[in-house]
């Protein structure tokens, strides 16, 4: 499988073209956005097992989301059946990245403890939010921060080891290994992407203090979801068109064609 080296601009294109594909179908993906994240919390009823299930899923649910994109990007329309193909391509394999996914996240959140005393890590693998009073501690920031830093390598692995699973039959050590080293060789163009992206959360927190500050707080509380909603669809809609930048000589198999005339 080649992994094609794009120029560093191609990071901003992948932005552009995640909001094309989620302007094709903007309701119906925003919808399937919110009903993966419904899966997710409804799934914190269970204690301990519930988040630690979650967790193990996640590369699961993104192939649905990625399917949905593909969908969008060939001309076909969005179904919510789509959020669950995952369970049907080469599942055993993303089963197996979700646990690779799982130990990875444990494992920096024990480094993350020594920091805070474990509270980032009771957060999300198990569903425990910390006391009020310690919420915004500094100490928790600092948590946050390394355990950001140190997810880096893994997040290079598990950019396109889903998708590369599923898509492409690839065993999920072979997807883990060909998605880190296509990250790698690209990682201007994922450095401007991610600057892309940053700088549009930085406006959009921007946005909600200056209406907080105009509207109140109700107001901005009641925005700030659906445009979470809508950042995510967006950023999902342009992780898919990365990999199509980026994989382009090797099309999915098994999935929808190109209509014709589209």
């Amino acid at each position: 499988m080649q992994a094609q080296k794009v120029p560093a601009k191609h990071g901003l294109n992948w932005v552009a073209d995640g909001y094309r594909l989620f302007a094709k179908s903007p309701l119906l993906l925003t919808l399937l956005i919110f009903g993966y994240f419904f899966i997710l919390v409804a799934s914190t009823v269970l204690p301990i097992v519930g988040p630690l299930a979650a967790l193990i899923l996640v590369p699961t649910f993104s192939v649905g989301l990625m399917v949905a994109c593909r969908s969008l990007d060939v001309g076909h329309a969005v179904e919510w059946k789509q959020l669950f193909a995952g369970f049907h391509l080469n599942f055993p394999a993303l089963l197996r990245l979700g646990f690779v996914y799982l130990a990875s996240m444990a494992s920096i959140l024990m480094v993350s403890s020594l920091l805070d005393g474990g509270m980032l890590m009771k957060m999300t693998l198990f569903g425990i939010p910390p006391p009020v009073d310690n919420f915004l501690d500094d100490d928790l920031a600092r948590a946050r921060a390394l355990t950001l830093v140190l997810s880096v390598p893994v997040i290079m692995g598990f950019w396109f080891a889903p998708v590369l699973a599923a898509w492409h039959r690839l065993p999920a050590t072979k997807s883990l290994f060909f998605s880190y080293f296509a990250c790698a060789r690209n990682l201007s163009a994922l450095l401007v992407f991610t600057l892309v992206l940053m700088g549009t959360v930085l406006a959009l927190s921007l946005l909600y203090a200056l209406l907080d500050s105009l509207a109140g707080e109700a107001l901005a509380e009641a925005m700030s979801m659906p445009v979470f909603l809508i950042l995510t669809a967006v950023l999902c809609a342009s992780v898919y068109a990365s990999y199509r930048d980026i994989f382009r000589d090797d099309p999915p198999a098994d999935l929808p064609e190109q209509q014709p005339g589209s």
